[in-house]
């Protein structure tokens, strides 16, 4: 089918047959508030509005339509009903955990061991393993793990997930409970980070993105009884990007120094 579409993009329409807008859906580069039309149409409406999303074309080879169906929330506007798939912000929110929870978790496995016997202490900070950046970035990832499930299962965020403006509920808004939470984040560990590994990390966090991207959700949290929703987007929360992902290199560039 070669019927033509047009999509407003900075104030300018672009021709585009139905093959091209179905490869800009599925790659992620038109979103569902783009505006489109066709002939016949009195107006441009959004994608989510026109027949290309009702009836996806299916004449582009290897690239099929994405299918995002949003989750139902059973809760009041609160502020945090965004649903759209985040996979940066997810990804941002993460790594701030690790870096700030990290540094936190080793400093009192540090002064634990060292109250406990400094031989015991010695012989762990001591070790050419903690100075190995693989082995120390798969233990901090472990260290984490429970502090995150503690955070996320009563209040549904961590320190990372707020300031990224990402939360996990229940879809009545309520905690998960920590032991959901602790199962979470075991997949998260497993299936997400690929256990801390960096080479293992890379293809995990590569296949999350794309399934989070194509199918507005992840492994871990595919048929679970919670809901990923976000922050609304506003002058606020850019600002806490800005903050989180300065933060982010900051800490990355002192460790690397020290």
């Amino acid at each position: 089918m070669s019927e033509i579409w047009y999509v407003l993009v900075d104030g300018n329409a672009e021709a585009r047959t139905r093959a091209d807008i179905a490869y800009l859906r599925w790659t992620g580069l038109l979103d569902d508030d783009a505006l489109v039309r066709t002939e016949g149409m009195p107006d441009w409406v959004p994608f989510r509005d026109s027949a290309l999303a009702s009836e996806p074309p299916s004449d582009v080879p290897g690239f099929p339509p994405r299918v995002v169906v949003p989750p139902t929330l059973a809760v009041s506007d609160d502020g945090w009903q965004d649903t759209t798939p985040s996979p940066w912000r997810r990804y941002f929110a993460r790594s701030l955990d690790v870096l700030v929870l990290g540094a936190l978790a080793w400093l009192v496995t540090a002064f634990a061991m060292a109250g406990i016997s400094t031989q015991l202490y010695e012989t762990v900070f001591a070790s050419p393993l903690v100075d190995n950046s693989i082995v120390s970035g798969i233990a901090t990832c472990a260290l984490v793990l429970p502090i995150t499930a503690l955070l996320l299962g009563t209040s549904g965020s961590t320190i990372g997930k707020w300031v990224f403006g990402v939360r996990v509920t229940r879809q009545d808004g309520r905690p998960i409970g920590i032991m959901a939470a602790l199962n979470r984040e075991v997949g998260v560990f497993l299936k997400g980070m690929g256990l801390g590994i960096p080479l293992v990390a890379l293809f995990t966090h590569a296949f999350a993105y794309s399934r989070l991207s194509d199918q507005g959700v992840t492994a871990w949290d595919k048929d679970q009884p919670w809901v990923v929703t976000h922050r609304p987007q506003g002058s606020g929360q850019v600002a806490l990007y800005c903050l989180g992902i300065i933060t982010i290199v900051g800490g990355f560039i002192l460790l690397r120094a020290l």
